[in-house]
C-alpha cells in the first residue's frame, strides 16, 4: 500500500460527511453495524489462515473490513465523547498511527477473540447504561493490533475507508470517472438513455415494446393469457 499519514481530524471530518442516519436511532445502528463488520472481518481472517482463494487478496479484504469496523467505531466515539481522538487520548492533529498495541507473532486468532469479547462487553455496558469510553478504546486498540499483524497502518486503513465511504455516501461525485472513459467511442455506454415503453396493437393483441434511444430492444410482449389482461406484457 502507498505510504500515507492521516490525522484524527482528517478522518473525523471525513466520516462526519458520511453520517446519514436518523439521530434518534443511529447509535444502536452503529453498534449493530460494528457487530456485523466484526463478523465479516473474522471471516476474512479465517479464510486467510485457511488459505482460501477469493476474488481479491485477503490482505485487501481484511483492510476493507478493518476500515468498516473503524468507521462504525469512530461514529460511536463521536456520539459518546465528541470524537475518536478523545477516546484514543490524543490531540486531533496527531496522526492516528500513534495508537499502538504490542502484539506477538501468530496471535491474530487471539486478537479476533478479544474483538468479539470487547464487542460483547460494549453491548452489555450499553444495556446497563454504563460509561463505554474504556471499552471503545479497547476495541480501537484491538483493531490496531489486528492491522499490525497484517503489516497495515491505521492511516492506510483510514485512507481506503474514506475513499470508499465518500463514494458511497458523499454528495460530490466530480472526482469520479466513467469506467469506460478510456474506451473508443463505439465501445462506450451512452451517457444518456431515453427509455420508452410503447404499446401497439398487433391484430387483436396488445403488445408492449421497449425502445432505448429510438432503437427497439428485446421482443414484443403480450399478456401471455388469451382473453385476459394481467399486464405481463410490461418488461
Amino acid at each position: 500500500m502507498q505510504k500515507t499519514e492521516i490525522t484524527f481530524r482528517t478522518y473525523e471530518e471525513a466520516i462526519q460527511k458520511t453520517e446519514v442516519l436518523n439521530k434518534d436511532s443511529h447509535f444502536t445502528v452503529y453498534q449493530l453495524g460494528l457487530s456485523g463488520e466484526i463478523g465479516e472481518l473474522l471471516t476474512e481472517i479465517k479464510k486467510d489462515k485457511r488459505g482460501d482463494v477469493g476474488d481479491i487478496e485477503h490482505s485487501q479484504a481484511i483492510c476493507q473490513e478493518l476500515g468498516d469496523c473503524l468507521w462504525y467505531l469512530a461514529q460511536m466515539c463521536r456520539l459518546v465523547d465528541g470524537s475518536l481522538h478523545k477516546i484514543a487520548g490524543f490531540d486531533d492533529y496527531t496522526c492516528i498511527d500513534v495508537i499502538q498495541k504490542e502484539t506477538k507473532d501468530n496471535v491474530v486468532f487471539e486478537l479476533a477473540n478479544d474483538l468479539v469479547i470487547y464487542n460483547g462487553i460494549l453491548c452489555d455496558e450499553l444495556k446497563k447504561e454504563c460509561d463505554v469510553k474504556k471499552v471503545l478504546n479497547d476495541l480501537l486498540c484491538c483493531l490496531v493490533a489486528i492491522a499490525s499483524t497484517s503489516d497495515m497502518s491505521l492511516s492506510e486503513i483510514a485512507q481506503i475507508n474514506m475513499e470508499k465511504t465518500l463514494k458511497r455516501f458523499g454528495n460530490d461525485f466530480s472526482h469520479l470517472k466513467w469506467l469506460d472513459d478510456s474506451f473508443p467511442d463505439f465501445e462506450q455506454l451512452p451517457r444518456e438513455l431515453n427509455v420508452e415503453i410503447r404499446q401497439e396493437w398487433v391484430g387483436n393483441t396488445q403488445k408492449a415494446m421497449l425502445f432505448i434511444n429510438g432503437f427497439m430492444y428485446g421482443n414484443p410482449l403480450d399478456d401471455n393469457i388469451s382473453g385476459e389482461e394481467d399486464y405481463f406484457r410490461y418488461p
